[in-house]
């Protein structure tokens, strides 16, 4: 089974050595590592093809974007230039555990019925320094527990990052078919693993997951519940409403079940709605949200739409936050 890394950057310079040399420690060697750099200011390009010819990775490719695509672009056009049977992602500012190669794609050769897989992480400053301590585990041990996620009508809601992911081929090949650059790489990855019955985690850490101020995806330093704004959260359903119309198109081609092509396309009626309802709040429209409510994640997502549209998120995220402290 080949594997593969897909790595982007952009004006990485100051933590990319580390997670290039963690990647080159790997106890199992990945066959081919792409790098798509995404038009770097500063010196990051210099510093990965001086990396590459000082260890003789023959196997390591840069690319060079013509112009700035942006995370999420890049990343799913990267995929163009992938081979592997297991694609891992990464970022450029973490630092990969020795045995995250060969634990996370060993699952996979196991378990064909696997699309997506993702670990767990340990989160660092800017310094390298933990933020807490997560419980140990040994590199050798074989046994640890796995969460699938059966596909259900929250499969919408369903969060990974990708720096802790791997995916399948069959997966990656539905990223490039559906060819979506507005939604990101992971958050469509965990959602279409959920579709195929092969989202699952594994709870064991395999990265260092660096937090800091200039974090271009996944969880940025200082995020927090309520402290999006409304032009944002509306953009971001705009972008899954598109997401979904072309998965159900995908899917409804690739001849889905009746069962779970109804559910997207449910899916896709309740976030038009909570788009209707964002753009021009009134009660109404917010009560009959509520025949979609088992497709939110939860009632805080549901209270969520309504503190948004009425600028009162950061008010009910802080009181979320201190309820959650007591």
């Amino acid at each position: 089974m080949k594997v593969s890394v897909l790595m982007t950057t952009y004006n990485g310079e100051k933590y990319i050595y580390e997670q290039l040399e963690s990647i080159r420690l790997q106890s199992r060697q990945a066959d081919e590592v792409i790098i798509c750099d995404d038009c770097s200011k500063d010196q990051t390009v210099d510093i990965i093809k001086e990396f590459i010819y000082k260890n003789g990775l023959v196997n390591w490719t840069l690319y060079q974007n013509k112009e700035n695509k942006g995370w999420r672009r890049n990343f799913i056009e990267g995929l163009q230039y992938i081979s592997g049977d297991v694609i891992f992602f990464s970022d450029q500012d973490d630092i990969w555990l020795t045995h995250k190669i060969e634990k996370m794609a060993g699952i996979m050769e196991k378990s064909k019925q696997i699309h997506c897989l993702a670990g767990t992480l340990i989160r660092v400053d800017g310094e390298g320094k933990e933020f807490e301590k997560q419980k140990e585990y040994s590199e050798g041990l074989q046994e640890y527990s796995k969460k699938r996620f059966s596909f259900s009508k929250k499969f919408n809601t369903l969060i990974l990052l990708g720096c802790v992911m791997c995916i399948s081929r069959r997966l990656a090949n539905m990223l490039i078919a559906i060819g979506e650059v507005n939604f990101g790489h992971d958050a469509q990855s965990c959602r279409l693993g959920e579709i195929l019955d092969g989202t699952v985690l594994v709870d064991f850490p395999v990265i260092q997951y660096r937090m800091h101020e200039n974090n271009t995806s996944g969880v940025i330093m200082n995020a927090s519940f309520g402290a999006s704004n409304l032009d944002r959260r509306i953009n971001d359903i705009k972008s899954n409403i598109q997401w979904l119309n072309k998965v159900l198109q995908y899917e409804r081609e690739d001849g889905l079940e009746n069962q779970k092509l109804a559910i997207i396309e449910n899916t896709i009626k309740m976030q038009e709605k909570r788009l209707k309802y964002l753009n021009k709040p009134n009660f109404f429209t917010y009560i009959t949200l509520l025949k979609y409510i088992s497709y939110y994640s939860g009632i805080s997502m549901y209270l969520g739409d309504w503190a948004y549209a009425h600028n009162m998120n950061k008010g009910l995220g802080n009181f979320y936050r201190k309820i959650k402290s007591n």
